[in-house]
């Protein structure tokens, strides 16, 4: 049996969520013994050292143009993305066998019309297993994304597809359930710092806040100068690499963090070890995100965070200030999109880091014996091996 992880958006970078999500599940996989592919991009094998072996076969990536800020109109989008993610997936397929699991952890409504075709024009002696993570939602047009998905899980029930779906968080799987008569299981997330590499001593020095990932603007990167005057008894490790070209508005960001006293900025991309270590520097983790766009999805940044024992500044009323809740994690949320409603969350965390710090030690080993990749390959394959 191969296990057979299958990304569009994988390969376009080298750094990132979806390199590490992926590294993740194929060491896994190895350390259960199985063999593992991945399967991204077409630009994969022009992408430098990935540390991976991925396979280049998709041509299109969605997420990387929803980056770029490049968000095509749905109904074009629909049409023009499923045409290409049937051929793509019926490549894919032509050298899979019934004994092989594909698992698609990055998929949107698009993809899944795709996938639906070319599962219908394989032979059902040839067809593998599919495992289907649906971790997104649409924003932008939910009403008509709604409408998208319910049809395409539709084309996907037929129990001859061997389709099984999941999702990660509870959220997500109940939005789903509304689309689909299937199950939708609940996948943990694969934080890769475990609570034994966090270090036992406090840090020395001002506490350092990280903003870690892509520049986003509906990650709070535009909040960034205000927070650095408002409270400047802090120091900053700022991620300002991304793999598309910034926009004005966003060097001009850029220029004012620039030279500010006590700002670290880290304008190249990471590997693996670097962003861990990266991590471990910092004391307060901010994850400034926009709260509609995270009210029922996860976050990478935020799952690893709590397994290496930071404090985090989070949105209220989403999956991550739940979480959070649950776990009695070291947090603090803050109200509204703004600065001015980011700035007293921030406060908060510096005023009360030492106890903040004792709560976030107290959860991380707990929530790393969920949220691992060990755990994630053993769910996928539950029913299998």
């Amino acid at each position: 049996m191969t296990l057979i992880l299958a990304d569009p958006n994988l390969g376009l970078s080298s750094a990132g969520h979806h390199l590490s999500y992926s590294r993740a599940v194929v060491e896994a996989a190895a350390r259960r013994g199985l063999n593992a592919r991945c399967v991204g991009h077409r630009a994969a094998s022009a992408a430098g050292t990935l540390g991976l072996a991925v396979e280049p076969l998709f041509e299109y990536a969605l997420f990387t143009l929803l980056g770029r800020g490049q968000t095509p109109d749905l109904t074009e989008s629909f049409v023009f993305f499923n045409t290409r993610a049937a051929a793509a997936f019926s490549t894919l397929l032509a050298g899979c066998g019934p004994d092989d699991t594909l698992f698609l952890p990055s998929i949107t409504h698009q993809e899944l019309f795709g996938l639906a075709l070319a599962l219908a024009a394989t032979p059902a002696p040839q067809r593998p297993r599919i495992r289907i993570c649906l971790r997104y939602h649409w924003q932008r047009d939910p009403a008509a994304a709604r409408d998208y998905y319910r049809e395409a899980l539709q084309a996907l029930s037929d129990p001859a597809l061997r389709v099984a779906l999941f999702s990660d968080t509870t959220e997500l799987a109940a939005y789903y359930a509304t689309l689909t008569p299937c199950p939708i299981a609940v996948l943990p997330i694969p934080a890769r710092i475990a609570p034994t590499a966090v270090p036992d001593s406090p840090p020395v020095g001002p506490p350092i806040v990280g903003y870690l990932g892509e520049p986003r603007s509906n990650k709070g990167f535009f909040f960034l100068p205000p927070l650095v005057t408002a409270v400047p008894a802090l120091h900053w490790r700022v991620q300002i690499a991304a793999p598309f070209a910034l926009p004005p508005d966003y060097r001009a960001c850029v220029e004012a963090l620039r030279g500010q006293p006590g700002v670290s900025l880290i304008d190249h991309d990471l590997d693996e070890a670097a962003y861990l270590a990266l991590l471990g520097q910092c004391d307060i983790i901010l994850i400034a995100y926009r709260p509609d766009d995270y009210r029922l999805a996860s976050s990478g940044i935020f799952t690893e965070a709590l397994a290496a024992a930071k404090v985090v500044v989070i949105p209220a009323d989403t999956w991550m200030a739940r979480e959070a809740d649950r776990a009695r994690a070291g947090a603090v949320c803050f109200s509204g999109y703004d600065a001015v409603s980011v700035i007293p969350a921030l406060q908060s965390a510096a005023a009360t880091l030492p106890r903040l710090r004792d709560q976030a030690r107290a959860c991380a080993p707990a929530w790393h014996d969920h949220h691992n990749p060990d755990r994630l390959v053993a769910c996928v394959l539950e029913d299998v091996s």
